[in-house]
């Protein structure tokens, strides 16, 4: 979302009223921020693609289907007489509806990405359920130099996501979605975000924001969690294609089962550069220091084990340690195709089996509208979990997928995917395959082939 540029002062005066008005933004938490001039997305700030924020904006479009599905690899959060937790088969039929697009106004503008589903398994009724997800971004261009960015979304599902995506407007990843999930288990979210951004010169750019999240997993074996996260940081438009950035967040995770809370303080450089017309580069690299307090079981001494009765007690453990925080982006976006390839080696609130972990992830996703009558998407994605005191080892995922939606008649189509899951979970009957393949109608209006991507 641009700003039309200022030519602000250079001097001592300008560079005065500069801080004093991010001071006082930092304070008063004006609100929030998205990229403020034209030009590569920063990846700090959560920006997506730029070439999506400009005239390629699709205006918003409703949606219905109705297809036919089989699913592998259900499980849930039980345990059958060996300790094993059952894998079963679901074959049903699922209904999808929702709405997304923007809408701009002068000033303003507006995303929206509302889909609801409802599944239905005859053979497996207690995976049945409806799963929901409403995103919104709205960007309000109030002055010459100040613009603030709200982004609240809240979700439900049982059936996890494989490779989320939010209509175009907001990062998954940066937004701390839960998208790690072992289980079919239902889990709830909100997730309430917001920034505001200075342009203090056609150049220099500053942003400060906050977020606030929740999620709640509906098993009481699985740990929920409370997050809050601030956010800032100053960024210099080098050339036309070019900005270099400095960032800073600090993290407070709290979860519901256990004593403990982490405190994350990050520090990156921002490097973003946007080449051959529409391609993208974002970097964000730097290290975060985790801080924790947990209780923690340990052996006690041989005589103190003899008075008590017992081999082992519990105290208090604190934890400090240093990782990465590495984040990197190419991407392109235009009227038919986008291509997108991340990779991000970082921090993660966990799953509610495994709580705070160092986390490697990368995706790559394709699309592309190919006529007025077909469209195609695909996608691979693969990711690493490590919790820090956690000793469970190892666990996350790889996947990939895709899907071919062909226009029959005016506003209805044609559509299949089939998408494939590999959990993994070291030491557990939880390392199993998942597959989902549909099949069925849906109808929208539109100019373009619907993509459900």
């Amino acid at each position: 979302m641009s700003l039309s540029a200022t030519r602000g002062g250079a001097g001592l005066g300008g560079i005065v009223r500069y801080w004093i008005a991010a001071i006082i933004t930092a304070f008063v938490g004006v609100g929030l921020a998205q990229e403020t001039f034209t030009g590569p997305a920063i990846l700090s700030r959560g920006g997506v693609p730029s070439p999506r924020s400009g005239g390629d904006l699709f205006r918003i479009r409703p949606y219905v289907s109705f297809s036919a599905t089989y699913d592998t690899g259900l499980a849930n959060v039980v345990t059958d007489p060996a300790g094993d937790v059952p894998v079963t088969d679901g074959y049903g039929v699922l209904g999808t509806f929702g709405v997304r697009g923007y809408h701009t106004w002068r000033r303003s503008l507006l995303g929206l990405d509302y889909e609801g589903d409802y599944r239905h398994y005859p053979n497996n009724p207690s995976y049945s359920g409806i799963d929901q997800l409403l995103a919104l971004g709205y960007n309000y261009q109030f002055s010459r130099r100040w613009t603030m960015t709200l982004r609240p979304a809240a979700g439900t599902f049982t059936r996890n996501y494989y490779f989320p995506t939010l209509g175009g407007f907001v990062d998954p990843a940066f937004s701390q979605f839960p998208t790690y999930e072992l289980f079919d288990n239902r889990t709830y979210y909100l997730v309430a975000s917001g920034d505001a951004a200075y342009q203090h010169s056609a150049r220099l750019s500053a942003s400060f924001g906050g977020e606030g999240f929740v999620h709640r997993r509906r098993s009481s074996s699985l740990a929920g969690m409370t997050g809050t996260r601030a956010r800032g940081d100053i960024a210099y438009r080098l050339t036309r294609s070019t900005t270099l950035g400095g960032a800073y967040a600090f993290n407070r995770w709290e979860y519901t089962k256990g004593f403990g809370t982490y405190n994350i303080h990050t520090l990156g450089v921002d490097i973003s550069h946007q080449f051959a017309r529409r391609w993208e580069l974002g970097l964000l690299a730097g290290a975060a220091r985790v801080e924790s307090e947990q209780l923690t079981v340990v052996p006690l001494d041989p005589q103190v084990a003899l008075i008590l009765g017992q081999t082992t007690g519990v105290e208090v453990g604190h934890l400090r340690t240093y990782v990465p925080n590495i984040a990197v982006r190419i991407s392109t976006t235009g009227k038919r195709s986008q291509v997108s390839f991340e990779y991000r080696n970082g921090i993660t609130p966990g799953n509610g089996v495994t709580l705070a972990s160092r986390v490697n992830e990368i995706r790559a996703g394709f699309g592309y509208t190919a006529t007025r009558y077909w469209s195609l998407h695909a996608w691979a994605s693969g990711s690493r979990l490590k919790g820090f005191q956690n000793t469970a080892g190892l666990q996350g995922y790889v996947g990939a997928g895709g899907g071919v939606s062909r226009r029959l008649i005016e506003s209805l189509y044609l559509n299949g995917g089939v998408e494939w899951r590999r959990y993994l979970r070291t030491n557990s009957s939880l390392d199993r395959d998942g597959v989902h393949v549909s099949m069925g109608l849906s109808y929208s209006p539109g100019e373009m082939p619907l993509a459900l991507w």
